[in-house]
């Protein structure tokens, strides 16, 4: 009876050990992909220096880690254990705050104005903005600046008492300040959130999301088509937005809980969704649109808000291209091969969307380049 319950253990811990190694051969069982930032180690070619210098077996053992059978079933099983029992993040930068809601941390460190760039640095800014913005206006152009909302100053109750720092001056207080006194209107989305937070009928920050939520969102889309038909002077197509009520997040709603990787998803919820239905007849709105933001934007885009325009274009941090576009050489086409004059010429409004994470340096590099255009240095 002993023997045979060795035996048995003894074949336990070989399937243990071999199973991994099976799946990782021969693929039997489709695994679900991890979310998030997960870098994966290349392969690595051998070579003679490489196996001299002990390059090439750190490299290999590395691959071979990120590429055994069913690994990412165990890293899922390992961050719930983690989550489940003792409340830790596995993610870089995740925090889980009261009554389980997840940040990120730069976003508290914003509240607490620890990333503060300085008032000389800020003033700059507002200035370059402010001398864009007019030269745009005589230009028969617009310049709209949207504030996007930070989830910890939403909900600053939720945040963990042991990252409550001393409050200090903030970048966001004082852009709004400067913005004020230069007098360059702005959509202050988290004045706006917090004014509405009390009536709104749904959530408008996800409890285990980083940005707005999808409903949150459809609210700035559709203040946006009203401040560029006011700036404008011309009308966009006419929507009616309907409302579906979902029990599990869709989209960014958990960005931040699905790069947990957990086995057990977090649902929180209800979640609600927009919609938008054209109920007129006009075409495509022929104001023509640059939108420079982070990932903010996203939701804009998943929404619909730039196919109400025949020409639009996502500068996604000043560096990708939305829709994407292609050089003569059929490479694809990145801020730098763009002539940024010509692209000012040819289009009708920018709209400067930045999240409270960079907004620092409001704008990424097309303030500056821009200012150079018509200022010089």
């Amino acid at each position: 009876m002993e023997n045979k319950a060795k035996r048995n253990l003894m074949i336990f811990w070989m399937v243990i050990l071999f199973v991994p190694f099976i799946q990782w051969s021969l693929h039997l069982f489709k695994g679900g992909e991890l979310k998030g930032g997960v870098v994966i180690a290349p392969d690595v070619e051998f070579s003679l220096a490489g196996w001299i210098n002990g390059d090439y077996q750190r490299e290999k053992e590395k691959y071979f880690n990120d590429q055994f059978g069913f690994r990412n079933d165990f890293v899922r099983l390992h961050n719930q254990i983690g989550y489940s029992l003792f409340k830790k993040m596995n993610a870089n930068g995740v925090v889980v705050g009261k009554d389980s809601y997840l940040f990120e941390k730069p976003y508290i460190e914003c509240l607490f104005g620890e990333n503060y760039v300085g008032d000389s640095i800020i003033i700059d800014r507002v200035r370059k903005l402010k001398m864009l913005r007019d030269t745009f206006n005589r230009m028969g152009k617009h310049l709209v600046v949207v504030l996007a909302p930070n989830k910890a100053r939403f909900f600053p109750q939720m945040i963990p008492n042991d990252l409550r720092t001393k409050q200090t001056t903030t970048n966001y207080d004082q852009y709004v300040k400067y913005f004020a006194e230069n007098q360059v209107p702005i959509l202050d989305c988290n004045a706006y959130f917090l004014h509405i937070s009390d009536t709104s009928r749904y959530d408008l920050f996800p409890k285990y999301g980083t940005h707005w939520s999808m409903y949150g969102g459809s609210l700035i889309r559709d203040s946006l088509v009203n401040i560029i038909e006011d700036v404008s002077g011309k009308p966009l197509p006419k929507f009616a937005k309907t409302i579906r009520l979902s029990d599990y997040p869709e989209y960014t709603d958990a960005d931040i809980g699905e790069g947990l990787n957990l086995i057990q998803k977090l649902q929180g919820g209800p979640y609600a969704y927009a919609s938008y239905q054209q109920i007129d007849s006009s075409k495509k709105s022929s104001v023509k649109i640059i939108s420079i933001s982070d990932s903010f934007y996203w939701t804009m885009v998943y929404l619909d808000f730039p196919n109400m325009f025949q020409n639009n274009q996502f500068w996604y941090y000043f560096t990708d291209i939305w829709p994407e576009r292609k050089r003569p050489d059929g490479q694809k086409m990145t801020i730098p091969d763009i002539n940024l004059q010509d692209e000012i010429n040819n289009n009708d409004l920018f709209i400067i969307m930045v999240s409270e994470v960079n907004l620092g340096y409001i704008g990424f590099s097309f303030t500056d380049q821009a200012y150079q255009l018509y200022f010089g240095k």
